[in-house]
């Protein structure tokens, strides 16, 4: 069999041509997911937990003895292990947050959506065996001093557990 350089040479370009879209299409795809600033290691993380959709009454202790507890209605939803959502309070004090479940630990880092300037603020928890209780510590910066306080934090589920099963689906 004889092989044309020429014929070669006309082979590749034709390929190259008409791969060089997917090509694009691919290093673009690639380079966007890697501009997210999400790391990989965050989607092998394994939830023992699945509380997508699910609403709780979150009471974060009081910051001195002269106020009152901060209670919020918080809405979590969860992805694989990843973990986002709103809270808010009667008084229409707002967050934003989002984090990871490793195990039955909850971790996410939130953000007072109220206020003008955002406000950032972290909480680690432990889901409590039969899902219905979420005890642990919220940190967060406060007053004109700007104080690291460190406070406890109770949340309680308010609808049941069958919902957080439908979620499995898209996970």
């Amino acid at each position: 069999m004889n092989f044309n350089p020429v014929q070669i040479a006309v082979t590749v370009i034709a390929a190259v041509l008409l791969m060089s879209p997917l090509l694009l299409w691919a290093y673009q795809a690639g380079r966007g997911a890697s501009s997210t600033g999400k790391s990989d290691r965050f989607n092998r993380v394994v939830a023992e937990v699945h509380l997508n959709d699910t609403w709780w009454q979150a009471e974060f202790d009081a910051d001195d003895a002269a106020t009152s507890p901060l209670v919020m209605r918080l809405h979590l939803r969860q992805i694989g292990a990843r973990v986002f959502g709103e809270a808010q309070s009667l008084a229409g004090i707002r967050h934003s947050f989002e984090g990871v479940i490793h195990g039955r630990q909850l971790c996410y880092v939130s953000l007072d959506d109220t206020q003008r300037s955002e406000l950032p603020g972290a909480m680690l928890a432990e889901v409590q065996s039969g899902e219905r209780l979420i005890v642990g510590v919220r940190t967060r910066w406060a007053g004109p001093q700007q104080a690291m306080l460190i406070r406890k934090v109770t949340f309680t589920r308010l609808n049941n557990a069958d919902s957080a099963m439908e979620s499995n689906v898209n996970r």
